[in-house]
């Protein structure tokens, strides 16, 4: 692979991860979002987690399984260094390059996260059920159980990029993409 081609891909994600999260719309936090972002304190950059690997960070316990056609990983990056991205500089996010991340959420009833999906399925489960499809839009307006799926999401240059709202009960929560970053993640108890 082409190493400029390789950071010129890098940038652009950085750049529309940054662009989606900016432009979504209120919620209850000065941020605009509901719950505290998951800082991922334990995790370093640069980490890789392979199927069946167990991590785990925020008082969470997470554990990558395969997806689709692919054995692939977790990947710990940072979401964005560039001018004017305030809501993600510095902080951590989760790569997903054919995989599912698991993670049990303790009671909680809300959950939502930013995303950059660079093509594939994604699918998104709640206690065991799992919806999926061509992109998170297409799980928009569904539910899972008693819990309900919100997807904000634009496209560009054919990067999908957005924000998925889930909110009802959370026992334990899967997210799964063949190319999928995930960042912003926040937890909080249902209202």
């Amino acid at each position: 692979m082409n190493p400029t081609i390789s950071s010129a891909k890098a940038t652009l994600f950085l750049a529309l991860l940054v662009g989606a999260c900016s432009a979504l719309p209120g919620g209850k936090s000065a941020d605009g979002h509901k719950g505290p972002a998951l800082e991922l304190d334990r995790l370093q950059v640069g980490s890789v987690y392979g199927v069946g690997s167990r991590f785990s960070s925020d008082d969470i316990d997470f554990t990558v399984e395969a997806f689709g056609e692919g054995h692939g990983n977790a990947e710990v990056s940072l979401a964005a260094a560039l001018p004017g991205s305030a809501p993600h500089e510095g902080k951590k996010a989760l790569r997903l390059s054919h995989a599912t991340l698991q993670f049990k959420t303790r009671d909680l009833g809300h959950m939502e996260f930013d995303f950059v999906d660079n093509g594939g399925p994604v699918a998104l489960g709640i206690g065991g059920e799992t919806l999926s499809g061509t992109s998170f839009i297409a799980l928009s307006g569904s539910k899972i159980g008693t819990a309900r799926i919100e997807v904000q999401e634009s496209s560009t240059a054919g990067v999908r990029h957005g924000r998925v709202i889930v909110s009802g009960s959370l026992p334990q929560v899967t997210i799964s993409g063949s190319n999928l970053v995930l960042a912003d993640l926040r937890l909080a108890r249902g209202d």
